[in-house]
């Protein structure tokens, strides 16, 4: 008894009638003709071929990726972007600080100048504290 050569008995049963309709359907997408891959179902294993174009597809697109410099490039321009935002960032903290700072002067001399006894009475107090404390 001697094996079947494709795997398929019978090539008109439905099921191969189907897989020959996928496969026709992913050549139309691929713009290949079904018989420029395949050949006929009198192949020995048409879909193998079918497969086998799709696994070239795939290798295409995966070659088609961006070289490592230039993926290095991309990289640097995002690190230098991102440090450059960042410089921004410290740059307005340091001025939200330093105008919090003169705020705070600000408000203080203006107690020291409109409440001048109550000043050298909390200056007194807090000297008689630390020096009492030796």
């Amino acid at each position: 008894m001697e094996p079947p050569k494709s795997g398929l008995s019978n090539p008109n049963t439905p099921d191969v009638k189907n897989q020959e309709n996928q496969a026709k359907s992913y050549i139309k997408k691929s713009n290949n003709t079904y018989e420029d891959l395949c050949g006929s179902l009198d192949d020995e294993a048409p879909l193998v071929d079918v497969a086998l174009a799709g696994l070239k597809e795939k290798d295409a697109l995966i070659h088609s990726s961006p070289a490592p410099d230039e993926e290095l490039a991309a990289i640097r321009g995002e690190m230098t972007r991102l440090h450059e935002s960042v410089t921004e960032v410290l740059a307005a903290s340091t001025r939200v600080a330093v105008a919090k700072k003169q705020a705070a002067m600000d408000n203080a001399m203006n107690f020291l100048k409109t409440h001048p006894l109550k000043t050298l009475a909390l200056g007194l107090l807090a000297g008689f504290v630390l020096g009492s404390r030796k």
